[in-house]
């Protein structure tokens, strides 16, 4: 039989990998601002204003349009002021009693982000996890490694989604040199963990329990992956935490496996795939906080002091550092790592790794 007979025998369409980020719903869709000086649409099906009676735009988000109006009228007792959220086209929103006029501004913006939620949900890849990680990094995602086409169904306890083979947490953050670095914060398989113990004990009866594709490269697999994401990115270095960093993380819980994984498999592997580009592990430097922190959310960087009061919000880690706090120092931590540099970049991108070996 031919190299190209045996080949066509082959059949790997089950074992396609679907590369996801972790998602979540937005808590807020709506961020209200100075009104614009251009004109807005006039509000819908009102009666014309009372003499007296003024309307005036408090709050306007330049996304979407919504806006908040201030409504300000004469009655027998004086002055009084109300609120109501109104549309993009004008059209002023109700609740579900039918009231569109509230005593105060922030029952109006609640009514406004509620409709926004309903009608135009945002999605942020921020992840689910991101407190288990070192701040002051930039970009963080959580990635799934899934495999949707294979008919066994394997659901872990950390997401929602079917048939995780592995996870890699990471950002972006500054290196010792003054490089960009893939720094990942978790590289893990609930689904390979949960065979081997099953494997070990002898009790392997059920489809989440038996070992999966890659069960023995699930770690390499995963490496190969997040190697091909930073060069398309252009970085300057892949890293990941030491074991010790894991055992303080997660005080102490699994130190044995978490040491094996992250000081012995991951270099073993990562130099077994670039030894033939010519380059192997070291020891790099990245740059942590220490006695203040910057953590990614939906409205941006956030600062904050060493008793985690919030000192400023921007929308970008550059941004975010005129509020870190005099005084404030960042330490290198050692980690394991691997330089990319142009011409390694581009033979990760041109020639790729096997999915196997």
């Amino acid at each position: 039989m031919s190299a190209g007979e045996l080949a066509g025998l082959c059949n790997f369409k089950d074992l396609r990998l679907s590369v996801i980020p972790v998602i979540s719903n937005a808590q807020k869709q709506i961020r209200f601002a100075q009104p614009p000086e251009r004109a807005l649409k006039r509000t819908k099906k009102l009666p014309k204003a009372q003499t007296g009676q003024t309307r005036e735009v408090a709050g306007f988000d330049p996304v979407l349009g919504y806006r908040i109006e201030q409504v300000a009228h004469q009655t027998l007792w004086g002055n009084e002021s109300h609120w109501q959220a109104v549309l993009y086209d004008g059209t002023v929103l109700q609740n579900v009693w039918g009231q569109s006029l509230f005593p105060t501004r922030d029952a109006a913006t609640e009514l406004a982000a509620f409709h926004a939620k309903q009608n135009f949900p945002k999605r942020l890849a921020l992840g689910r996890f991101g407190r288990f990680a070192w701040t002051g990094g930039k970009d963080y995602r959580e990635w799934l490694i899934t495999l949707p086409y294979y008919p066994a169904s394997y659901l872990s306890g950390h997401f929602d989604v079917r048939n995780v083979l592995a996870h890699v947490r990471c950002d972006i953050r500054e290196g010792a040199d003054g490089k960009r670095v893939l720094m990942l914060q978790e590289v893990q398989s609930d689904w390979a963990q949960r065979a081997r113990r099953a494997v070990s004990s002898g009790d392997s009866n059920s489809d989440d329990e038996q070992p999966p594709p890659f069960f023995k490269e699930w770690s390499a697999l995963a490496m190969k992956l997040v190697s091909l994401h930073a060069a398309f990115h252009g970085l300057d270095a892949v890293a990941w935490t030491r074991g010790a960093h894991q055992v303080v993380r997660y005080n102490g819980l699994g130190s044995a496996g978490l040491i094996e994984l992250y000081d012995r498999t991951l270099p073993r592997e990562v130099n077994r795939m670039l030894k033939p580009i010519g380059i192997a592990c070291e020891m790099l430097g990245v740059f942590v906080p220490v006695n203040f922190g910057i953590k990614q959310t939906e409205n941006g960087y956030e600062v904050y002091s060493p008793d985690n009061v919030l000192l400023g919000t921007a929308p970008t880690l550059e941004d975010a550092q005129q509020f870190v706090p005099d005084g404030a120092h960042e330490k290198i931590y050692e980690v394991h790592g691997v330089r990319l540099n142009d011409t390694v970049r581009k033979v990760i991108l041109d020639v790729g790794f096997p999915a196997w070996g």
